[in-house]
């Protein structure tokens, strides 16, 4: 079966990340060593319990998924993939081929249905197809999940990510942090040199929020002047680290007004999850709150500063 991917063409690199799901290791290694040959990225699971820990985690564009597999199947994988904001797309791959069977998987939400023993190169084929179509998807999707000035998640991405993590810590008892961040003084930089020096600050803000997050970190810009970024397993010295980074970073951005060379400051608000909030509007009020009371703290400190010069 693997000789035969000698003679199926290479996908694009980078062409997709699939994961297999089935308990049995011939499988596992067959299917792994034939779609590696084509130039994809494969996970492997034994059960659904491993392959629900691996798609929550990460990115995973495709799933092969057997359905008979002990204690957790894939139908009822395939039901709690439903649940899911942004599942990957699933092909049940298994030796049931009875037409109830097929209909089940399909009506579930899979997007094909194929039975062993199988065929190398039209299963190379349809997960070709699918990984094309999700690929034009993901495409659309970025574009409408991006704030278009400054490349960051919107407010809508960050809604939905935030409630994802949430539920993701929940599930695995995993802590993690919200940061809240207001830009200080846009207004003033808007009414004194403009809107477009206005958006050179909000962009060197999130400059500083990209190169400061690390991989599994989400940064939103979610309103005119507000930031998030979303923290996963992060308990609440990490992230009091992190802010203490970000704000550095944010210091040392700069942006021209009316022909001077300022820098951004932001204040910022900390939440932890379980501590601070067990949902997404509890967690962003607490945030919200700690936000403005560095705010408050730091124009004490400048007054106070104003008063000794």
């Amino acid at each position: 079966m693997v000789n035969a991917a000698m003679n199926l063409p290479k996908m694009n690199e980078g062409g997709g990340r699939i994961l297999v799901v089935d308990d049995d290791p011939d499988i596992r290694k067959v299917l792994t060593l034939l779609l590696k040959a084509v130039g994809y990225q494969v996970d492997i699971a034994e059960d659904g319990d491993i392959a629900l820990e691996i798609i929550e985690r990460d990115d995973i564009d495709l799933v092969l998924l057997d359905v008979t597999m002990p204690r957790l199947g894939g139908f009822e994988v395939m039901e709690r993939m439903n649940a899911m904001d942004d599942p990957p797309v699933v092909i049940f791959l298994t030796a049931q081929g009875a037409r109830d069977d097929r209909l089940q998987g399909l009506f579930s939400g899979a997007i094909n249905y194929i039975t062993k023993p199988f065929e190398p190169a039209e299963l190379v084929a349809q997960i070709s197809s699918v990984m094309k179509q999700r690929m034009r998807l993901e495409k659309a999707q970025k574009v409408s999940r991006r704030d278009a000035l400054t490349g960051l998640w919107n407010r809508l991405a960050f809604d939905q990510g935030l409630t994802t993590e949430l539920a993701r810590s929940s599930r695995y008892h995993h802590a993690m942090a919200l940061a809240m961040l207001d830009a200080d003084g846009l207004k003033m930089v808007n009414d004194t040199h403009g809107h477009a020096a206005g958006d050179d600050l909000i962009k060197a803000i999130s400059r500083a929020i990209i190169a400061t997050c690390r991989g599994t970190d989400r940064g939103a810009r979610i309103g005119g002047d507000e930031f998030a970024v979303i923290l996963p397993e992060t308990d609440r010295e990490a992230a009091t680290r992190f802010l203490e980074r970000l704000s550095v970073a944010i210091e040392a951005e700069s942006f021209l007004a009316g022909g001077m060379t300022l820098n951004p400051a932001c204040s910022m608000g900390l939440a932890l999850f379980p501590d601070d909030g067990r949902d997404a509007e509890a967690l962003k009020q607490h945030a919200d709150a700690a936000l403005y009371q560095h705010k408050r703290d730091r124009r004490k400190e400048r007054t106070a500063m104003q008063g000794r010069s």
